[in-house]
């Protein structure tokens, strides 16, 4: 909704932040009045969004509607918890001057996605608060008694979601989840600026790329295959799909064509769904054909060289790193925690709250590898500071 762009270059200044998306509202006057004339605005997990952006959103909406009241007189309903991931870039939204004068809070104390398990209450109960070293290792032993648990990443279920810390493990996941079956390679275009012109970009600017874009480099995909949406389209003021959407591979490009004619034929499941059975599709959802879309230039190299990609707008439903899958409720949660695997490795208490309450029950949480180096890793991560320890 709001056209702030994406920054590459680390924590911007509210006012920067604002002028950019001011400067972006007047190139689409449709969106601004859009804008001016909602009244009531929904934020879902609010804690990812830097105190500096919500700073911005504030100004913006001031000057945007001529109102000088806070949010330019409109109304947020936003929902969060400063016990779960802060923001990648910029201060915690929790502790900002925002926050703590225009917002009334309300704190929810029921555990809903848990309400049918005790023992998981109590888990996300002791994630939220500082533990003694015997308490981290009670928790640690819990999970080990309560999860389910396998040797390697071959004996996970198909249906279940991978998410791991990284996205080099991200990569791993969806490796082992699609050897032996057929799949076809769908190659990008990276491009990167030289003066006025773009030019083919070397392995460099391709692995820069790859920690960049939410595109692969090499697009792997099968007839069935779940994916997610990596972009918003909208079309004449409607919207066709959303960033994060999930669909289902009904038809692949044919072969011989060049790549940016090729078309890949999907079903859109509804928004916010995320059981997904590819043979039991419902009959509204909505077919439609992608192809190869640029991505937005992106800083690969020094003096901000800018690179860009282009590929099918899609990646994998059934892998995740612990950030995208925050607010999501996962039926099936497969993961790996390590100490000696930095790809596995978590490095704030935070993403081990966020991964123990994606699931209903214990039983839907699985564990890949050994159970002592497992609880090992649990324990370190448990020990971590938090910003809002007591």
């Amino acid at each position: 909704v709001f056209p702030f762009g994406v920054s590459r270059t680390g924590t911007s200044f509210s006012h920067n932040l604002a002028a950019t998306c001011l400067l972006n509202f007047d190139k689409d006057q449709l969106k601004a009045s859009l804008v001016k004339r909602t009244d009531v605005f929904v934020f879902e997990e609010i804690g990812l969004l830097s105190a500096e952006m919500f700073s911005a959103v504030d100004n913006v909406l001031r000057l945007l509607t001529g109102n000088t009241r806070p949010m330019g007189g409109k109304l947020l309903l936003v929902c969060g918890d400063s016990k779960q991931l802060p923001p990648i870039e910029g201060r915690p939204i929790w502790g900002s001057l925002n926050m703590c004068t225009m917002m009334e809070v309300f704190v929810f104390s029921c555990d809903v996605r848990a309400r049918d398990d005790s023992v998981l209450q109590s888990l996300n109960s002791d994630c939220r608060r500082e533990l003694s070293t015997d308490e981290c290792k009670r928790v640690a032993d819990t999970v080990l008694r309560e999860c389910r648990f396998v040797n390697d990443w071959s004996a996970v279920p198909d249906v279940a979601v991978r998410v791991v810390p990284t996205k080099a493990a991200e990569a791993k996941a969806m490796e082992e989840f699609l050897r032996g079956r057929a799949t076809k390679s769908y190659t990008a275009i990276d491009e990167v600026q030289n003066g006025s012109q773009w030019e083919r970009a070397n392995e460099r600017v391709t692995a820069r790329l790859n920690k960049s874009c939410y595109e692969y480099d090499v697009c792997k995909l099968y007839v069935n295959a779940v994916v997610r949406m990596t972009y918003n389209r909208r079309q004449d003021g409607v919207t066709i799909f959303s960033q994060g959407q999930v669909a289902v591979v009904v038809a692949l490009p044919e072969d011989g064509v060049d790549f940016n004619d090729q078309r890949l034929t999907l079903k859109l499941a509804p928004p916010g769904s995320r059981q997904i059975d590819p043979d039991n599709m419902g009959d509204d959802w909505r077919e439609i054909l992608v192809g190869p879309r640029t991505g937005l230039p992106v800083p690969v190299g020094s003096s901000l060289q800018l690179g860009r990609r282009r590929q099918l707008p899609v990646r994998y439903f059934l892998a995740s790193t612990l950030h995208r899958c925050q607010g999501h409720t996962v039926p099936l949660l497969a993961t790996e925690m390590s100490l000696s695997r930095k790809e596995y490795k978590m490095w704030q208490r935070e993403q081990f709250a966020v991964l123990i309450s994606r699931v209903h029950r214990c039983q839907d949480l699985i564990f890949v590898g050994d159970k002592q180096e497992t609880g090992a890793a649990i324990e370190h991560i448990l020990r971590q500071s938090s910003k809002w320890d007591a």
